[in-house]
């Protein structure tokens, strides 16, 4: 509403009689409304805290300690991450990372073998963490982890029923 109140005043000015005249005056009148709109703007960027507000700000800093179990299962996640792309150049790639640009994914049984593998270590490995160390919210992100591995190993015993050409997932999409 302001910057259509703004584009209003400010937009073409007859040059002579008395809608210049008339132009000038609301020129001026939007030159004040703004350099005012620009002094609350930054006055109020200045006023103190509220009360409820500085508790607030203290709480937070003391809920950022993380806990030794919680960084080890960020580290956990974050190197199992860093794995996968490199593991699946076109996975990186989708996400902007450009290592491996000219490399495609391997399609190979002994590839396959060796992801049902490795998800079968990283299952066993999610489960050595201590729940009761982590926060709720690193708990759920562990469950949905070992939820999405255990789903990923149930798929791995149909991977040889897929269609080799499908109009979703192919590897022509």
């Amino acid at each position: 509403m302001v910057l259509a109140w703004i584009k209003r005043l400010l937009g073409r000015v007859p040059s002579r009689g008395v809608c210049a005249q008339r132009a000038r005056i609301d020129r001026g009148s939007a030159t004040i409304g703004l350099t005012v709109l620009s002094a609350l703007v930054l006055v109020s960027g200045c006023s103190k805290p509220m009360p409820g507000q500085e508790d607030a700000a203290r709480a937070t800093e003391q809920a950022v300690v993380v806990s030794a179990e919680q960084q080890r299962l960020e580290t956990f996640f974050q190197e199992s991450f860093d794995e996968d792309l490199a593991r699946a150049p076109f996975s990186a790639s989708y996400l902007g990372i450009k290592d491996n640009h000219d490399k495609w994914n391997s399609v190979s049984e002994a590839f396959k073998s060796e992801t049902r593998q490795l998800a079968e270590t990283r299952l066993s490995l999610s489960k050595t963490f201590d729940r009761e160390a982590l926060s709720p919210e690193r708990q759920l992100s562990l469950d949905l982890y070992q939820r999405g591995i255990e789903r990923q190993l149930m798929m791995d015993d149909y991977r040889h029923q897929q269609y080799a050409i499908h109009q979703f997932r192919g590897p022509h999409t």
